[in-house]
């Protein structure tokens, strides 16, 4: 067993083992009001295989350096080979929106045993069905599909991991399922690792060309920008006083809170975080903002209700710079 401090990102032995979180690591509000954290963790070692990986997860909130929650989890794949890596998706223990900030570090893993190759994975892009296959002419037990969906950014970040348990499987046999119910709106591509509880597979990766959004709720947000010497702009300059906006469509005259956030584009850390209370149906929602850092940035907003739940779809996301 390897200990790594919770600090840490990597861990170095003096001879094989070298194991690290990579950006992006993204973090989001799900429907249920839960903060989730995404991220991929790698395995660089040459020749080992890494099993029991250790994630912890400590959430914050906009003041002090004390943690609100602290949640311990596992990656995807239960062995990593060597050169290959795992997505993993932790969720906060309940929901909390004081939650502004959750940061994962790698507190254990060791060398495992290795899982040869004996699964062929293949996915149907139109259907959406995804089969594994014994290729090792052995009996599978547990057999599993690991399904990562991820957005159009560059690197992607990950919107979701979904695990399909699909059971037992005899020699030289097939198992199939289909991954399309369920799938977030915006993804653009999806990742798919196989394993059994004696071998794996290679992983495949996938384009999603089409991925219909989903019908409008009855509220929503309609449009997102910003706004510089009234001007609508994604270029800004840094000390300059700038307003950002949104759209909103509401069913009712109820309370409902629209949420603003920032973020580097290169780093999930919140910079930026505020909420204005709405209650007329069609209103714009303006908010000034200073940019105090040069760099490439991203403005997310999210419509809550007064209870403060999720009610809709986050707002379109806007890309823009400070120079």
């Amino acid at each position: 067993m390897v200990p790594v401090l919770i600090s840490a990102q990597t861990y170095d032995t003096p001879s094989t083992l070298r194991v690290y979180i990579s950006n992006p690591i993204y973090k989001y509000v799900d429907a249920d009001g839960y903060t989730t954290v995404t991220g991929t963790i790698h395995n660089e070692s040459n020749l080992s295989y890494v099993g029991n990986v250790a994630i912890l997860v400590q959430f914050y909130g906009s003041t002090g350096d004390t943690p609100l929650y602290s949640e311990i989890s596992t990656t995807s794949l239960q062995v990593i080979p060597p050169k290959s890596a795992s997505p993993f998706s932790i969720r906060s223990p309940e929901p909390d929106i004081r939650i502004v900030d959750a940061i994962p570090s790698i507190l254990i893993f060791e060398q495992a045993d290795p899982k040869p190759l004996g699964l062929y994975t293949d996915m149907d892009i139109i259907t959406g069905n995804v089969t594994v296959s014994d290729v090792a002419h052995s009996p599978h037990t547990n057999v599993t599909i690991h399904v990562t969906y991820r957005d159009v950014f560059e690197p992607p970040r990950i919107l979701r991991v979904d695990t399909y348990m699909l059971g037992d499987m005899d020699m030289d046999n097939t198992l199939q399922t289909n991954i399309y119910g369920n799938m977030p709106y915006n993804t653009k591509s999806i990742a798919i690792h196989a394993e059994s509880d004696v071998f794996s597979s290679y992983g495949i990766e996938r384009s999603i060309f089409y991925n219909a959004a989903p019908s409008y709720p009855d509220s929503y947000i309609t449009d997102v920008w910003i706004y510089s010497d009234d001007t609508r702009t994604t270029l800004l300059t840094i000390h300059e006083n700038v307003t950002l906006g949104a759209g909103v469509h509401l069913d009712t005259n109820n309370t409902h809170w629209l949420y603003m956030q920032i973020k580097p584009q290169d780093d999930s850390t919140i910079i930026f975080l505020e909420r204005a209370q709405i209650q007329s149906p069609d209103v714009e929602v303006v908010i000034p903002w200073t940019p105090l850092d040069i760099g490439d940035y991203i403005l997310e907003v999210f419509l809550r209700s007064g209870l403060d739940t999720t009610i809709s779809v986050p707002g379109p996301i806007l890309l823009f710079a400070v120079e």
